[in-house]
């Protein structure tokens, strides 16, 4: 009786953004000027990390990774919103199982993502001195590999397990794309295991991304507080902080990054999946340590 109540259900409905009529064709223009916005930000930051020299350090090789995964966390849902402006706001159920499955998998990329530059910025003012031999590019590039499997295996786990459950009565989502708390409240089981499940693989990546992020800026603030730089590797560090101006900013790198990080783990309502803060300005995110006298 659960097969034949799911197989149904052939496509779900949005029940979409609520707003006045009158605001449709503005909001659409608005919706689709963020979302080009984000495409040519992030487009731009990648193409020109790939032909400055200068920029394929580790630093860099992070931020052309995070414009990546913004480019497709931002289609995923970006351009099937805007196109249920003008048409009936249905998505089929493989539609539906696909859109959620790569939602959740490059958001726990990007979550995790974020930490690899706080961890980055921890070995370059901490442990300066090893930093060409602890960031090879074996190690940096596990450190992007890293936040890919675990965001598959992540995602993999809880739209598996939530999209085998049978869905029957209503097919309405109350949402504009397919998220997993609406579906779940369509499902007709038991869902007293989904729920913990995806509370434990959701908050696993959350608590991992924040407290490496926490743990190395406290580590890089103490440091710099007490002044336990040796007098070579705090000229180094002033090296990196001075900006092009010639004004001296030396906490702006790590307070770019946290508060990027905290857009990221506590977001504001926005609309449009721009997210664009924390790639910054080239100078602002660089971290990299010059070794060479």
């Amino acid at each position: 009786m659960a097969d034949d109540n799911r197989t149904r259900i052939t496509e779900f409905i949005f029940t979409g953004l609520k707003f006045p009529p009158q605001l449709q064709v503005f909001l659409f223009w608005l919706f689709l000027l963020f979302y080009l916005v984000t495409m040519t930000g992030n487009l731009g930051m990648m193409v020109l990390i790939c032909l400055d020299s200068r920029l394929h350090t580790p630093m860099y090789f992070f931020l052309s990774h995070l414009s990546f995964v913004d480019i497709c966390f931002s289609t995923v849902v970006g351009p099937k919103m805007l196109a249920d402006f003008s048409e009936r706001k249905a998505i089929s159920f493989l539609g539906c199982a696909l859109q959620q499955w790569f939602f959740g998998f490059f958001v726990a990329i990007e979550c995790l993502l974020l930490a690899s530059p706080a961890y980055d910025r921890y070995v370059a003012i901490c442990n300066s001195l090893l930093y060409a031999v602890a960031m090879c590019q074996r190690q940096f590039t596990q450190l992007v590999a890293g936040p890919y499997a675990v965001g598959f295996l992540n995602t993999m786990t809880h739209t598996t397990a939530t999209f085998r459950l049978p869905f029957c009565g209503s097919n309405i989502v109350n949402h504009f794309f397919c998220d997993m708390s609406p579906l779940l409240s369509l499902v007709c089981a038991d869902i007293r295991i989904n729920k913990p499940l995806v509370f434990v693989v959701a908050g696993a990546v959350l608590v991992v991304s924040s407290l490496t992020i926490k743990i190395s800026y406290f580590y890089i603030f103490v440091a710099i507080q007490r002044g336990l730089l040796s007098r070579w590797q705090a000229q180094s560090l002033l090296h990196l902080l001075v900006p092009p101006d010639g004004r001296l900013h030396p906490v702006r790198d790590p307070l770019l990054h946290l508060r990027a990080a905290g857009c990221c783990f506590f977001p504001v309502p926005q609309q449009g999946g721009v997210d664009v803060l924390h790639r910054g300005d080239p100078h602002a995110q660089s971290t990299h340590l010059q070794l060479v006298e």
